[in-house]
């Protein structure tokens, strides 16, 4: 993870296309909703696409949240025409209003791009996350008490959902794909969301000025998150180590001796019974770190416990 670069577009083309040149995607996507980040990162990848006789197709999730979205989704659509590029709407249609609305818009957005990635047989698709996003889900999740996995830095390259998922622009400042747009005469649209402050995230954006102040800039914050990965390797390793020896499966339950689950850390314990969770229910996240050590302490004292679709409870020498 580098420092956030200049907005040179010759270097910001250098540098987008070093992103992909590791296991470079044959037939991938991007994900663009119009907006300045999304439309620099597809005005890049088609310039990535054309030199390299790559086949790049894009997707615009329309959310239908607010008035003006079918629009913005259409002038994509017009910019790929132009572009030369294909490009496909996905529509949300399925918010039935209960819980946190941008948690669940995030979600759908996932799962609606994989599923068109996967209609048109993409390889990939890249995001247009950047080096500002980093810093501001640091701070996120650093205000909700994240532990080390969610205080980690965001991934440029993982697969989920069956899909590939990129972000090449992820050390790039966000004015710097802003300045590539305007020397590049193309205007981009910009969501009221990104400045109310009722969202957490428009009130972290709006805070960071300050706390540059104090030292804590966004490269700070991105750095911090970066060793914070690097911490969460070596917990992963030593949590795998402990499965090995107190893990195994049985009428497709995993079941953990309880002796030797109760010597680990706190830490290491939390994370192997937050793998096996995730084993048996193909949940993508953990749960959250209270809601999973209080469901542990419970099973362990023989009170069953229900979390990530599973039941945990303490059965003969195991917790199941």
């Amino acid at each position: 993870m580098g420092f956030a670069v200049s907005a040179d577009s010759d270097f910001l083309r250098f540098q987008f296309n070093s992103a992909l040149a590791a296991e470079a995607p044959g037939r991938f996507g991007v994900a663009c909703s119009g907006g300045g980040d999304s439309l620099a990162t597809l005005r890049l990848a088609a310039g990535y696409a054309r030199d390299n006789g790559v086949e790049l197709h894009c997707i615009t999730v329309d959310h239908g949240l607010r008035t003006g979205s079918e629009q913005e989704a259409s002038d994509v659509a017009v910019i790929c025409q132009g572009l030369g590029i294909s490009h496909e709407i996905a529509r949300w249609i399925n918010w039935d209003g209960q819980g946190n609305l941008q948690d669940a818009a995030r979600q759908a957005r996932y799962g609606l791009l994989a599923q068109k990635a996967h209609g048109l047989g993409i390889d990939a698709v890249a995001l247009g996350h950047t080096h500002d996003d980093q810093a501001e889900t640091f701070l996120l999740r650093l205000a909700r008490g994240s532990g080390v996995d969610g205080l980690s830095a965001m991934r440029a390259d993982w697969r989920g959902q069956g899909m590939r998922w990129l972000r090449p622009v992820l050390t790039q400042r966000r004015e710097g794909l802003r300045d590539l747009l305007r020397a590049r005469h193309v205007a981009w649209c910009e969501d009221p969301s990104n400045f109310d402050p009722k969202f957490d995230r428009v009130q972290m954006r709006q805070a960071m000025g300050g706390l540059a102040d104090l030292g804590l800039t966004a490269d700070r914050l991105v750095t911090t998150a970066t060793a914070m990965s690097e911490a969460r390797a070596v917990l992963e390793r030593a949590a795998h180590v402990a499965a090995k020896t107190l893990c195994y499966l049985e009428a497709g339950d995993v079941v953990i001796d309880r002796a030797g689950l109760m010597e680990l850390p706190t830490e290491t314990r939390d994370r192997l019974v937050a793998g096996a969770l995730g084993f048996v229910s193909g949940a993508s996240y953990r749960p959250r770190r209270a809601t999973l050590t209080r469901a542990i302490e419970e099973a362990l004292d023989g009170q069953a416990a229900t979390l990530h679709g599973c039941l945990l409870w303490r059965h003969k020498r195991g917790l199941r």
